[in-house]
């Protein structure tokens, strides 16, 4: 019997991805779907309690899953957002005191949503140019 052969060149190797990073990641977007979901009759809105299970008059009227596509000032929403995660790990801060996960993984997905408006320009045929964002520094007689 002669030894399989599967062709991998030219293929994605998702299996590169380190998987508890991965997963720190997968539950920052979990913990935003669940913080910004929004209810009806309810207006307690806090994830992980264990109270939207409970509460009988609580009905779902918009989830959160992609609540971060509709954000206005994407880019600098979350390049801001990235780099207050960023600063408070370069201050010795681990964890962000609201959900709990590293702040790591939340400047990730911050990056990850940047590059994905930026993969939509991209595939759209924009030109972003400098000065896209609305802080971004102007240099006198510069690019």
């Amino acid at each position: 019997m002669s030894e399989g052969r599967k062709e991998r060149r030219g293929k994605l190797r998702y299996d590169l991805m380190p998987p508890r990073s991965f997963e720190r990641v997968v539950e920052v977007l979990t913990y935003g779907a669940e913080k910004y979901t929004v209810y009806g009759d309810c207006t307690c809105n806090l994830p992980n309690t264990g109270h939207a299970a409970s509460c009988q008059s609580h009905k779902v009227r918009s989830k959160g899953d992609n609540n971060w596509k509709l954000v206005e000032d994407p880019i600098d929403t979350y390049y801001a957002a990235a780099m207050r995660h960023i600063q408070q790990f370069r201050l010795g801060k681990t964890k962000d005191p609201d959900s709990g996960i590293h702040h790591i993984a939340h400047a990730i997905t911050n990056l990850i949503f940047l590059l994905e408006f930026e993969e939509d320009r991209l595939s759209a045929g924009e030109e972003r140019g400098a000065g896209a964002f609305r802080g971004s520094v102007r240099v006198a007689g510069g690019n």
